[in-house]
């Protein structure tokens, strides 16, 4: 899924896509310019609900070749697939849920 769907904007290795002055045109979404493990993308369902509204930027509803777009199951699969692959440390990691409650699809 994520090679058919997602490889062509954000890299075979999820490195994103860069324009000539190096800045980002699609962010990476795994390795050391990704967002660490501390951030809400990498949480499985919160990428899925954000893939399944927002992603194939080309197949969202609102965009005018809109066409439908991934599945939720889909969403789940492709975003289980991206949120698992290496990224950068969270340093305060430790200071998360104090009183417990840890979310289910938390990477660490």
């Amino acid at each position: 899924m994520y090679e058919v769907q997602c490889a062509v904007c954000h890299g075979k290795d999820g490195e994103g896509l860069k324009q000539a002055d190096g800045k980002f045109i699609y962010p990476p979404v795994w390795g050391d310019q990704s967002f660490n493990i501390g951030a809400g993308m990498a949480r499985t369902y919160t990428a899925a609900a954000f893939v399944k509204r927002n992603m194939p930027i080309g197949m969202h509803e609102k965009f005018p070749l809109g066409q439908g777009g991934l599945s939720d199951q889909e969403s789940v699969d492709v975003s289980t697939y991206f949120s698992r692959q290496p990224r950068p440390d969270f340093p305060d990691k430790g200071k998360d849920w104090p009183k417990g409650g840890k979310p289910v699809d938390a990477r660490y």
